[in-house]
């Protein structure tokens, strides 16, 4: 229902979290030789077909329309397809360099390992609550929150003595805060487009998603061959600060 859209989003992104920090943990109980993995990878596969069985003759049906291109939905609401984009760099620029960031910074390889179950933490901590604040304001205003906290702690970051517990912190908070973009993104997708313009606005998000995944990394890596190793948060606040720009461009002129 779309007086609950952020909420299910928040779940939706939620399960997707956990099912992203499973996958090591699997392998690091059962390790990576033998049977045992391969059949626990095969059980959640199994277990994932539970929801589809259920939701058997459930989906709407949607009325053909016209068809449009990626760069129309992002002509239309810049603010909530660029969302995909900035998370998708955001997210495997994380998942692929901050243990390396905490490495150059001096860290043992076990605590820079640790960073990354603390990123995943704070994703999976601030989803539903930061879905049902979006049920409840405008959710531009919640993606600029949103995006200004990480660019303002990607900014802080290289001033934070990485052997503290504030580092720690920091990590956790931006990174869950960050990580909601996605979820108030798609729900502000879901509140502007509807019948089949909601699908292919759907499928123009996830692609752009992509497009951020691929992206990231080497963006993320030519700033650390830069400015080693403090590129890694210089790069990241620039991601984060242009896209703070387009939000609050499109909420000055009242757009979406």
């Amino acid at each position: 229902p779309p007086a609950k859209r952020g909420l299910v989003m928040g779940i939706y992104a939620t399960a997707l979290s956990i099912g992203a920090a499973m996958g090591p943990a699997i392998l690091g109980l059962l390790g990576t030789t033998g049977w045992p993995p391969y059949v626990a990878g095969a059980v959640v596969l199994a277990a994932g077909a539970i929801p589809i069985l259920l939701a058997r003759g459930m989906a709407p049906t949607i009325a053909d329309g016209d068809h449009h291109g990626v760069l129309t939905f992002i002509r239309r609401s810049p603010t909530a397809t660029l969302a995909a984009l900035v998370f998708g760099a955001i997210e495997t620029a994380v998942m692929s360099f901050l243990p390396l960031y905490g490495l150059r910074l001096g860290m043992g390889a076990e605590s820079a390992s640790l960073l990354l179950t603390i990123a995943v933490l704070g994703n999976v901590a601030f989803q539903i609550p930061l879905g049902l604040v979006s049920d409840r304001i405008d959710r531009r205003v919640l993606l600029l929150f949103c995006a200004s906290i990480g660019t303002v702690g990607a900014i802080a970051l290289p001033f934070v003595p990485v052997e503290t517990l504030g580092f720690k912190v920091a990590i956790f908070l931006v990174t869950g805060i960050v990580g909601s973009l996605y979820t108030v993104g798609l729900a502000h997708l879901g509140s502007r487009f509807h019948g089949a313009d909601l699908a292919a606005a759907n499928a123009a998000f996830v692609m752009l998603y992509s497009v951020g995944l691929i992206l990231g990394p080497p963006l993320v890596g030519v700033g650390m061959d830069l400015y080693d190793p403090y590129g890694f948060a210089v790069v990241m606040a620039g991601i984060m600060g242009a896209y703070v720009m387009v939000v609050a461009s499109r909420l000055a002129m009242k757009q979406a």
